[in-house]
This record gives C-alpha cells, sequence and structure tokens, in this order.
C-alpha cells in the first residue's frame, strides 16, 4: 500500500528503494522484484528514480558542510543537465507532459534534500538527533558509536548529537524498534526510554514495542536489565535471550517468559511479518499500529482465528487479500474503515 502511489522522487527519497540501487542483497532484490511483478504500472516510476539516483551519485545522513556542499553540487548539475535543451540529431524530444514529470521529479528532490539539510542544522542547534517513520515503513540508523537501530512503522527516536567518551548513551523511543548495540571498550552503559521503562544494556541484540496497552521487550543476544518504576520504587528484571517481558503500564503486571522462536517479534526488521498461529485480534492491531488503518471486526469469534503466513511488512493489501482468503473473509470499506465479517 505504502508505494503504489509514489512517484519517482518519492522512490528516490525511499531508505529501502535506495539501498536496492545502491547496496542490493538477496532481501531488497526478492521484495523489488516481487513487488514490481505485482505492480507493473510502477516500471516507469522505478526506472527513472533508479537512473537518477545512479546518474546523482545521492548520498543521504552526512552532517559535515563540505557533505551539504558535495550534495547541493551535485544536485545543481543535474538539474541543469535535465534543463539543457535536446540538440540537432539526437533523439526524438520527449513529450511535454514527460518533461514536465522529469522536472517536477528533480525540483522535489532539490526540495527534499534542503529539509534534509534544514533538519540536521536543526539538530546543531537543538542538540539532538532526531529520526521517524511513517506508516508501513521501516528505517535502519547507524548511530556515532557503531551500534544500530532499525526502526519500525510510525515510530521515533531521538539521542544525544555529542556523545562523549565519558557519558552513558541515552536514547529514547515512541513505537518500535530493534537494537544492535556495540560493547565498547569502557563498557559505556546503553539505555532506552519508553514512556513507562528503561532498558539497560552493554553489548547486545534486542527489541523493544511501546505500542498500545502494552511495552513488550525481547531479547536475542546478550543480556539486558529492565527497570520499571512504581510509585516509590522500582523493580528490575534481568532478562536472558529467548526471552519475551511484557509490561502493562495501566495494570502494573510484568510477565517474563521464554520463546521458543523470536522471528514474531523480530521478523519485521528484515521487512517480512511472520505469523504462525496468530490470532486475528493481533493482526488488526498491526494494521493500526504498521499502516494506520482503522480496522473493525464485526462478527467478535473471528478474533480468535488463527493466522499462519509470512508476509511483507510495506504490503498492506496483500496481507488484507492473504487474510480474506485464508480465513474465508469479507473486507469491506466504509467510511475509510476496514469492516471485516464472514463471508
Amino acid at each position: 500500500m505504502k508505494y503504489q502511489n509514489y512517484l519517482a522522487s518519492d522512490f528516490m527519497m525511499d531508505d529501502f528503494f535506495v539501498r536496492w540501487v545502491k547496496n542490493p542483497d538477496p532481501d531488497t532484490d526478492l521484495f523489488w522484484k516481487n513487488w514490481l511483478a505485482m505492480h507493473p504500472e510502477k516500471a516507469a516510476e522505478t526506472k527513472l528514480a533508479r537512473q537518477m539516483l545512479e546518474d546523482l551519485n545521492f548520498k543521504v545522513g552526512h552532517s559535515s558542510q563540505e557533505d551539504y556542499q558535495e550534495v547541493w553540487d551535485r544536485l545543481q548539475k543535474s538539474y541543469h543537465r535535465y534543463k539543457e535543451p535536446v540538440r540537432k540529431h539526437a533523439l526524438p524530444r520527449p513529450s511535454r507532459k514527460f518533461q514536465y514529470w522529469t522536472a517536477a521529479a528533480v525540483i522535489s528532490l532539490v526540495v527534499v534534500s534542503l529539509s534534509v539539510l534544514f533538519f540536521s542544522m536543526f539538530s546543531l542547534y537543538t542538540g539532538k538527533n532526531k529520526f521517524e517513520t511513517t506508516y508501513s515503513e521501516v528505517k535502519t540508523i547507524q548511530l556515532s558509536d557503531g551500534s544500530y537501530v532499525t526502526l519500525g512503522p510510525n515510530s521515533k527516536i531521538s539521542y544525544s548529537l555529542n556523545w562523549n567518551s565519558e557519558q552513558e548513551r541515552e536514547l529514547w523511543l515512541k513505537g518500535e524498534a530493534f537494537f544492535s548495540v556495540k560493547h565498547l571498550n569502557n563498557h559505556r552503559k546503553f539505555i532506552v526510554y519508553t514512556n513507562d521503562i528503561e532498558v539497560e544494556v552493554l553489548g547486545t541484540d534486542f527489541n523493544v514495542n511501546d505500542r498500545g496497552e502494552e511495552v513488550k521487550v525481547v531479547l536475542e543476544n546478550g543480556q539486558v536489565n529492565l527497570r520499571i518504576p512504581d510509585q516509590d520504587e522500582t523493580t528490575e528484571i534481568l532478562m536472558q535471550p529467548g526471552e519475551i517481558v511484557k509490561y502493562s503500564p495501566s495494570t502494573k503486571k510484568t510477565v517474563q517468559k521464554s520463546l521458543n522462536d523470536t522471528k514474531k517479534y523480530t521478523s519485521w526488521k528484515d521487512r517480512i511479518l511472520v505469523f504462525k498461529g496468530t490470532p486475528v485480534s493481533e493482526i488488526v492491531q498491526i494494521f493500526k499500529d504498521y499502516h494506520g488503518l482503522n480496522v473493525v471486526v464485526k462478527d467478535p469469534e473471528i478474533n480468535d482465528r488463527a493466522f499462519t503466513a509470512e508476509v511483507p511488512v510495506e504490503d498492506a493489501d496483500f496481507l488484507l487479500t492473504l487474510l480474506s482468503e485464508s480465513l474465508d473473509l469479507k473486507m469491506t470499506m466504509i467510511n475509510d474503515t476496514i469492516v471485516i465479517a464472514n463471508k
């Protein structure tokens, strides 16, 4: 659903598309080939976006003045090159509509690039790095200490612009993120803050989901220590690999248990959702959290039905279709709300 309304300029600014063009791997190659096979009408936009990215050799995320100047110079050169009139004996002149669309794409890239520049300058002023994703978007960010954060759909993180060698590495999360934390020689702590708990680590791989009525932490490798404030005291929980901890701020209830497989909670970072006997009620929540869709289940018994499949994170339409066909359900759109009922 996310990419269906994209133009070339939108594809050019999408991290996952840029990764496919610049550094393709089996995951990106499989996703984009399958997606384009399902959406052949977008072949022209993706082709133009690929050509312009390769032409610009565009790099996002640099903060030095020299990098911004280099990006700006390349944008200007590319813009003027696309504006150059066709010389005699050249190929036939493109249609006026195509020229307008191409110019619009280049101008959009310039505007977005200036926004990136402004955001980075603002970060320098405020002392905070801030990253966020839209619905259906997954983004991987490398932090200044060498750690990586994969940010889930509709999520935000912020952290200090300058992590010096003495201070703790502190990061604030709203939504969902998977962390691969680099262990440093001086054992500097890495702390993730949500609205309700603190997750403290030295070096590990873990997932934090701070959505809805529960905070969920899933640990893949290493150790993490959770601190859960409760009025005048703080409860601490030491997690081991393969465990999940669920905490409800409203009831103050904490559940800690081992998992046979963590993929159900972490596969989204690879842009795949893994469902294994997952009740429809949980999938409805994913539609809301990941895609911003309002979903109403007309028949309550449907919520308990189990669903098993693997689907791309970005494609809500495919998930709806698969859910409908496998569980024999009817999907109806009423006033921007998807109503699920028995056929």
